[in-house]
């Protein structure tokens, strides 16, 4: 289980886990271009970093910088059409690969591994919205990799696929200890799996997937009632395939306090045990709002507050006390799941 840390939660995270005994294994934060000084931004990730470690948590670094980049050059239109830009623009990739290589040297400088979240949305766009809806080809998609000439991805070539391996290659360069999560993302809600598994297949050896929430709800307004059975089964399959295909777990990011909580960690762990043994590894709560963050809930359909009689609750507090009562009692990593200790 994991938690964003934002500085809207101030110190929830801590305290759940410090005085709740909910059991955080991941807190990300996000990496987004800035105009702060390299050391001030190097400060402020090592001072998260120390966070994540009071609590026994592994710091997760959410990089997401190709469309911040091209709004901040002045490239205009849609997100899809802007990262495209960005990846075919030499010198703004050059720059990309420069901030790529300091945030790998400050996460080198944990005396604990930090987990690189790549790009969430970029991913899904060079598959789903540059032309071709469903594209499994990385190689299809123009992307300034050698071309850029940044002197350390020389040779590697100019498409998705030789992005993936260029960012590979750096973190064996400069950061060995830091493991990299490619954003496997399921834009089609738990359709054609084949995609991801194939865009991915140039990418290189990454060592996580990182994905977004699942959106199993038929009505997000009322979250609270049972999940849709179609969506669940839809879901799983595409779990199933992507980490069986790939061999590497997955771990959900953003996860809406309320729902996921609620159906995954509200009781029975039947649900739950299905997506772990087809692959999950974890989830990671997205903590966000205003005020005091007992009462954050989810943004939009999914902040709907349930019936009064209902035991769904909705808030960060619910979310804690299921957390917490999961990590006394928490389930066993099925054999043959990709995190198994069963030699696999």
């Amino acid at each position: 289980m994991g938690i964003s840390n934002f500085s809207a939660g101030r110190d929830w995270s801590v305290t759940a886990a410090r005085d709740f005994g909910v059991d955080w294994r991941f807190m990300y934060l996000y990496v987004l271009p800035t105009n702060d000084s390299k050391s001030a931004v190097q400060s402020w990730l090592l001072s998260k970093i120390d966070v994540a470690k009071s609590v026994g948590a592994m710091p997760v670094f959410t990089f997401y910088q190709l469309l911040q980049i091209g709004q901040r050059a002045g490239i205009t239109g849609t997100e899809p059409e802007v990262v495209r830009r960005v990846l075919q623009d030499r010198s703004l990739m050059r720059a990309y690969f420069d901030s790529f290589i300091f945030v790998l040297q400050t996460a080198a400088r944990a005396d604990v591994p930090v987990l690189l979240h790549v790009e969430p949305d970029s991913w899904g766009f060079m598959m789903w919205a540059m032309g071709v809806e469903g594209n499994a080809d990385a190689k299809s998609v123009p992307v300034a990799v050698a071309t850029s000439g940044h002197r350390d991805v020389a040779g590697f070539p100019n498409h998705a696929g030789g992005l993936g391996q260029a960012l590979v290659k750096l973190r064996d360069q400069y950061a060995p200890s830091v493991r990299l999560g490619w954003h496997a993302s399921n834009f089609r809600v738990g359709q054609r799996p084949e995609v991801v598994t194939g865009f991915y297949s140039s990418m290189g050896d990454w060592d996580v997937l990182v994905s977004e929430n699942f959106h199993m709800n038929a009505n997000e307004s009322t979250w609270w009632e049972p999940l849709d059975a179609r969506l669940v089964e839809a879901n799983l399959s595409w779990l199933r395939t992507v980490t069986s295909r790939t061999k590497l777990p997955l771990l959900t990011w953003q996860e809406p306090i309320g729902t996921t909580d609620f159906h995954l960690f509200g009781g029975s762990k039947a649900t739950l045990e299905r997506f772990v043994a087809a692959g999950l590894g974890g989830v990671m709560f997205e903590l966000l709002g205003s005020g005091d963050p007992s009462t954050f809930r989810a943004a939009g359909r999914l902040g709907a507050v349930p019936p009064s009689g209902s035991s769904a609750g909705g808030t960060a507090a619910h979310m804690r006390a299921r957390l917490a009562a999961y990590a006394a009692d928490p389930i066993e990593w099925p054999l043959g799941a990709p995190c198994a200790d069963d030699g696999r």
